[in-house]
């Protein structure tokens, strides 16, 4: 499901049942990853309560009313015209009225929210996507799921930068959500792609420096967020596909175009040329 198909579910489920709990039992391992960390933060706003029934957590409803203000489900999308540079932010739902009123003194500047400009370049693609995002995560991909599809069923192909998929490590949950993303993006692509000479690459940038005697000096790795379509359109900021971006964390960049655009293309390609392939056999154990 995509981002607001899970935010209507949780709305209609608390409206049947007052609570969320065995009704997890009913969605998708990934669909109820997003599910589990949207409930989380609204316990954390004061909207739910949760309760431990034995090894299960029930989530009870407390305000129905300002979970749905909470998660805009009657606010309309925003409309962007057309690519420009602007700036691009979000905020944390709970300082949503304060974006309201931050995009209303500044009505003379291009403000676009996160998640409408991460939308909006996957449908103006026609050729070639290229992303940076080193701490991608499976949750995050339901923000943009079906713009996804919908590129690969146009036959752009994508290009995807990461970090830290191939090192040998202990593995914590960051780790684990990152590699499910890795496979759910190669999946949906396999799925949907229409064009046989469309493809999806992913690679890794991430390395331990040593020196001769192998004490480790420092690592490499990539830390920018980008999002290129085209070579005509970019964006550069620190958010990124995750659901923390979109929903929780307060998040800065911008949309530019043309030979800004072309910069970033070709400040993508030097990380990219330099970087390892995830094969889409990859295999871990999660």
């Amino acid at each position: 499901m995509n981002s607001e198909k899970l935010n209507q579910w949780v709305v209609d489920t608390f409206e049947k049942n007052g609570q969320i709990g065995n009704e997890l039992d009913n969605v998708s391992s990934d669909d109820r990853e997003s599910i589990n960390f949207l409930l989380n933060y609204l316990v954390s706003a004061g909207f739910v309560k949760s309760e431990k029934i034995g090894t299960r957590i029930n989530y009870v409803v407390q305000d129905l009313d300002k979970i749905k203000e909470f998660l805009g489900l009657n606010k309309k999308t925003e409309i962007i015209s057309s690519l420009q540079d602007s700036t691009v932010i979000n905020l944390p739902l709970s300082m949503h009225e304060k974006l309201i009123s931050l995009k209303k003194n500044y009505s003379d500047l291009n403000i676009i929210e996160l998640k409408d400009v991460f939308k909006k370049l996957l449908n103006s693609a026609s050729d070639e996507v290229l992303i940076a995002s080193p701490f991608i995560e499976i949750d995050g991909i339901a923000y943009i799921l079906d713009e996804l599809i919908d590129s690969a069923s146009r036959g752009v192909s994508f290009k995807i930068l990461t970090r830290d998929v191939l090192v040998k490590k202990s593995y914590n949950n960051t780790h684990t959500k990152k590699i499910k993303a890795v496979l759910k993006l190669y999946e949906l692509f396999d799925q949907y792609q229409s064009n046989p000479n469309a493809f999806m690459e992913i690679r890794d940038f991430g390395e331990e420096v040593s020196d001769s005697h192998l004490n480790k000096l420092h690592y490499e790795g990539i830390h920018q967020k980008l999002m290129i379509v085209d070579k005509k359109y970019a964006y550069v900021g620190s958010g990124e596909i995750r659901s923390p971006s979109f929903l929780s964390n307060g998040e800065s960049g911008y949309l530019t175009t043309g030979r800004q655009a072309e910069f970033w293309y070709d400040f993508f390609d030097i990380f990219w040329s330099n970087s390892k392939p995830v094969s889409k056999d990859f295999s871990f154990t999660l």
